[in-house]
C-alpha cells in the first residue's frame, strides 16, 4: 500500500474493533500495518479449538514468522475430541498431538483463562498431559466442563492436569463433578486444595467437606436438587468458607423458570429443622452479602444469618410459595429483595406479605413481572392499572423500587424460535404508572420501571443446560452480579428530587 494513502493506525484499530473475524482476516492481507494489528482483535475474545484441524491451523497462526502473538492470547477453550481412541494412534494424531504440545509449552504463552472440556483425553499418557499443561503458570481462571462425549471421559487425565496446575487460581467453575465421582478424593475441593490461599470464586456441582478452609473464598455456588439438599450439612459450608460473601444455590434444571418439581414439603421440613438445629448449636456466618436460589432451596437451607441481598431465582408462581417467603425473610432480614412472578395473584399476596409483616430492614425491592395479554395497548393499560393497584400502598420502609415488566401480546406473524410476542405498553402508560406510584409513595428515593423481553434463566450454567445451545458466551462463567437491573434506560430528575427511570420509547415494542 502507498504510504501516503495508508490510514492512521488508530483508524485501522477502530475499524477492526467493530468488524467480525472474517473481515479482520481479509484486512490483514492488505498491508503490514493491518497484518500486525489484526491478531490483537482476533485474539481479544480468546480462542476455541474444537477439532484437531483447529489445533494445527491455530498453531500455524500463532507461530507465524516475524510475529509475537502469544502475549495477546488470554483465554483458551479446548473442546477437541481425543487424539487417542481405543488405543489407536494414527500418524495424523501424532502430528496433531505434537502441535498441541508445542502450542501449550510456548514460553511466551500467558493465558489468563483456561476452559477445558473434561471428556477429552488429549494425550496418550498422564505424563504428557502434565508436561503440556504444567507450564501454564499464569492461569487465574479455570472452567472445567463435562464435555460433549462422556463415554470417552478420562478422569485420571483431567485430575492430573488440574491438580498439577502451577498457577494460583482466583476463580474456578467445575461442572463435571458427576463424572469425577462423589468420593472425597475426587471432589472439586480436593482438585483445588493447592489454590486454597488464592481462590475467591468457586462454582461446582456438588459440595463435600474436606477439612480445609478456603479463607479468601468470596463466592461459592453449587447446583442444588433434592439429593444435594438431603446430604448437605450447612455447618460444613461455614467451616470450609468462613469468610463467604455470596452464596449461590444454583437450580439443577436449566430449562424452566418456574418452581422445582423435586420439592417434597415433608422431607424439606426435616432437612430444614436439622440445619437450623446445627446453626443454633455451631453457629453460622455473621452476615452474607448475597444469597441466591429458588424459594424452596432457600427455605430448606434454613439460614440463620442476615443476608443483605436476597435474590430468588425462578419465579414465584403459586400462592403456596408465600409462607416460605415469609419465613425466609423473617430469618435473613434482607435490605434488598429480588423476585419474579408470572401471576398477579401471587404478586398481590407477596405485596400484602411485605406490608403486613413490616420488614423494617427492607430498603430495596426488585420485581420482574412477566404476563401475556390479548395483544393491544388497552389490555396493556388495564394490566398496568392492576399492577399499580397491587403495588400500592408501597411498604413504607422501602426507598428504592425496580419493576421489570414483560407485558406482551401474541405475535401477529410467524415468530422465530424464542420470539413469541411483543410489548404492548406505551411510554405514556409507563410514565403514568410512575406518577401514580410517586404521588402515593413520597418516601421513595428511586423508582425504576422498564419494559423488558421475556425473562431468561440468569443463573450460572453448570452443564444443566447441556441439551441447549453449547456455544454460549463465556461471560456466563465469569459473571458475578446476576442483578436483574441495568443502566440502559433513560433517567429523569423530578422537581422533588426523586430519580425516575423509565424505559426509552424505542424499547416499548421490543420483540420477544
Amino acid at each position: 500500500m502507498n504510504e501516503s494513502a495508508q490510514l492512521p493506525l488508530d483508524v485501522i484499530a477502530h475499524v477492526m474493533a467493530c468488524s467480525p473475524p472474517s473481515v479482520i482476516a481479509a484486512l490483514m492481507t492488505t498491508c503490514r500495518v493491518c497484518y500486525d494489528e489484526g491478531p490483537r482483535h482476533l485474539l481479544q475474545g480468546g480462542a476455541i479449538l474444537r477439532s484437531m484441524k483447529d489445533v494445527e491451523l491455530f498453531t500455524t497462526f500463532m507461530f507465524a514468522p516475524g510475529t509475537t502473538r502469544f502475549p495477546l492470547l488470554k483465554q483458551l477453550e479446548i473442546d477437541v475430541h481425543p487424539f487417542v481412541s481405543a488405543g489407536f494412534r494414527s500418524s495424523e494424531s501424532v502430528i496433531e498431538e505434537a502441535c498441541f504440545m508445542r502450542l501449550l509449552r510456548c514460553p511466551d504463552l500467558c493465558l489468563d483463562t483456561l476452559i477445558l472440556h473434561a471428556s477429552d483425553s488429549l494425550f496418550d499418557s498422564i505424563a504428557k498431559s502434565k508436561a503440556a499443561f504444567g507450564g501454564l503458570t499464569t492461569i487465574k481462571h479455570l472452567v472445567l466442563r463435562a464435555g460433549r462425549d462422556t463415554s470417552i471421559y478420562c478422569p485420571a487425565m483431567i485430575i492430573a492436569v488440574v491438580q498439577d496446575l502451577p498457577a494460583h487460581l482466583v476463580t474456578a467453575s467445575i461442572s463435571c463433578q458427576p463424572f469425577l465421582g462423589t468420593s472425597s478424593v475426587l471432589t472439586s475441593h480436593r482438585l483445588l486444595e493447592r489454590h486454597a490461599d488464592t481462590l475467591k470464586q468457586l462454582r461446582c456441582n456438588r459440595f463435600q467437606e474436606i477439612g480445609q478452609s478456603f479463607l479468601k473464598m468470596q463466592t461459592f455456588g453449587m447446583m442444588c436438587d433434592s439429593s444435594v439438599l438431603a446430604d448437605l450439612n450447612t455447618i460444613s459450608l461455614v467451616r470450609t468458607f468462613p469468610n463467604l460473601s455470596r452464596l449461590e444455590l444454583i437450580p439443577g434444571d436449566g430449562h424452566t423458570i418456574t418452581s422445582a418439581s423435586y420439592y417434597d414439603p415433608a422431607e424439606a421440613r426435616v432437612i430444614r429443622r436439622r440445619n437450623k438445629g446445627n446453626h443454633g448449636r455451631d453457629g453460622s456466618w455473621p452476615v452474607l452479602n448475597e444469597c441466591l436460589g429458588e424459594i424452596y432451596t432457600l427455605h430448606t437451607l434454613g439460614l440463620s444469618c442476615q443476608v443483605t441481598k436476597l435474590h430468588i431465582w425462578k419465579h414465584l408462581d403459586a400462592v403456596d410459595h408465600l409462607p416460605l417467603l415469609r419465613e425466609v425473610l423473617s430469618e435473613t432480614h434482607p435490605t434488598e429483595l429480588s423476585f419474579g412472578t408470572v401471576n398477579l395473584e401471587v404478586l398481590d399476596a407477596a405485596m400484602s406479605t411485605l406490608r403486613e409483616q413490616g420488614y423494617s430492614d427492607l430498603r430495596t425491592l426488585r420485581i420482574a413481572v412477566e404476563l401475556t395479554v390479548s395483544g393491544n395497548e388497552r389490555d396493556g393499560q388495564t394490566t398496568l392499572n392492576s399492577i399499580r393497584d397491587i403495588l400500592l400502598p408501597i411498604p413504607s420502609p422501602l426507598r428504592a423500587l425496580t419493576l421489570h415488566l414483560s407485558i406482551s401480546g401474541p405475535s401477529h406473524t410467524t415468530p422465530s424460535p424464542g420470539e413469541e410476542g411483543f410489548q404492548v405498553v406505551s411510554q405514556y402508560a409507563l410514565e403514568a404508572l410512575c406518577r401514580d406510584i410517586t404521588n402515593q409513595a413520597p418516601f421513595l428515593e428511586r423508582l425504576t420501571v422498564k419494559p423488558v423481553p421475556k425473562y431468561v434463566p440468569d443463573w450460572p450454567d453448570l452443564d444443566q443446560r447441556r441439551d441447549e445451545d453449547s456455544d454460549n458466551d463465556y461471560d456466563r462463567y465469569a459473571r458475578v452480579d446476576h442483578d436483574i437491573s441495568d443502566d440502559s434506560s433513560t433517567l429523569m430528575e423530578t422537581p422533588m428530587g426523586l430519580i425516575l427511570t423509565v424505559g426509552g420509547a424505542e424499547r416499548i415494542r421490543m420483540r420477544r
